[in-house]
């Protein structure tokens, strides 16, 4: 999934949830208005119940251009996007790969964890 900034634009204050509740990586927009505040909070420690789990993975470009190319779960090139400063994207099944070919780019980059070693977290294509 890609989500631009400009798609946020017209978010009326409030939460849009960009992932379903089934996915491990779990992604939401908020437009917050001035004057509002949290209350301090902890997230309980829990067992899963689930069977099997998938790294899940996003990025949020801060600067820069970020090119993501998203394959399909047979591992077939599907699409490139453009990512620019403020955009994200979401990978949940398939792949990706992601190449900056122009001057610097600075992203945050967030996965559901735990992670275990590459091992048990990736194969990349092409290696054996």
């Amino acid at each position: 999934m890609i989500f631009r900034r400009e798609d946020l634009s017209s978010l009326n204050v409030g939460r849009l949830d960009l992932s379903e509740n089934s996915e491990f990586l779990q992604l939401a927009a908020m437009r917050i208005p001035d004057q509002i505040s949290f209350p301090a909070h902890t997230h309980l420690d829990r067992r899963p119940s689930f069977d099997s789990l998938r790294a899940q993975e996003a990025w949020v470009v801060i600067s820069g251009i970020v090119q993501v190319d998203y394959y399909d779960g047979d591992d077939s090139f599907q699409q490139s996007f453009q990512l620019l400063p403020g955009d994200v994207s979401v990978t949940f099944y398939g792949g990706h790969g992601y190449s900056i070919n122009k001057g610097e780019a600075l992203v945050y980059e967030f996965k559901s964890g735990p992670y275990e070693g590459k091992e048990l977290d990736k194969r990349v294509y092409g290696e054996k």
